[in-house]
């Protein structure tokens, strides 16, 4: 299967692109100056047929940015994200039986679910991590994405477990002067300057029974998801993977 990049033209532009694009109206602002410079109309969005590249997402990103300029937009994009409104994908992730099965999910189908950082899980005797990697990219839209990423799977396993899990976080990033949004959001367990984006938590919490799940139809919407991939993976993801090979 091919790998995408920067320019490749594959993230359904009423998905997650969307999910921006509303936050951004909803607080007042106009949909042609959210667009300029991406190549698209406002009724590209709408039409249900338009695919974006990550470049024209990342010029969105950078727009909503300067037009909100609010210090709590990533982490309310973060919080609409997953387990999203995209088809089978997101049914795989929302009907997942626990936070294991969801991660592991997450993780294949995040060319659909996470087009523009890439989740990866890693373990330890006590802890499970799920690390972030910039796979197009970002540049300067690298703390926002960041942000939104950690978020969103906080926002989901808040969701589907029915209760708020003890999650831990670093940042390879200093930190913020809108701090107050990551207490606010993820709560006072935090470390900034670190090696790598991550969030930990015991690694039982993988494995509690989640209350509405269902294995059958998350199975299904799984394996109808992953037939329908065009695109698995980024070029600097197989990169990845070749260098630690």
């Amino acid at each position: 299967m091919p790998s995408y990049e920067c320019d490749t033209r594959f993230i359904a532009a009423h998905h997650q692109p969307a999910v921006l694009i509303d936050l951004a109206l909803s607080r007042g602002q106009d949909s042609h100056k959210l667009l300029r410079g991406t190549g698209l109309f406002y009724e590209d969005i709408t039409c249900g047929g338009a695919q974006v590249s990550p470049a024209q997402f990342f010029t969105l990103i950078a727009n909503a940015r300067r037009l909100l300029d609010a210090d709590d937009s990533s982490f309310l994009f973060g919080q609409r994200l997953l387990p999203g409104h995209y088809g089978e994908a997101s049914h795989a992730l929302s009907h997942a039986c626990n936070l294991l099965q969801a991660l592991e999910r997450l993780q294949r189908l995040r060319s659909l679910l996470s087009p523009l950082l890439t989740p990866r899980l890693l373990f330890d005797e006590h802890q499970a991590h799920l690390y972030w990697l910039d796979c197009c990219g970002a540049g300067e839209q690298w703390p926002f994405l960041a942000e939104a990423g950690v978020t969103s799977v906080v926002a989901m396993s808040r969701q589907l477990a029915g209760k708020r899990l003890p999650w831990r976080f670093h940042f390879d990033f200093a930190q913020p002067r809108h701090i107050e949004q990551y207490w606010v959001h993820l709560g006072e367990a935090l470390t900034f300057d670190s090696q790598m984006t991550m969030m930990s938590l015991p690694y039982s919490c993988l494995h509690e029974a989640w209350p509405h799940a269902s294995a059958t139809a998350g199975h299904v919407a799984e394996q109808n998801s992953l037939a329908g991939l065009a695109w698995r993976s980024s070029f600097i993801d197989e990169l990845y993977d070749y260098l630690h090979v």
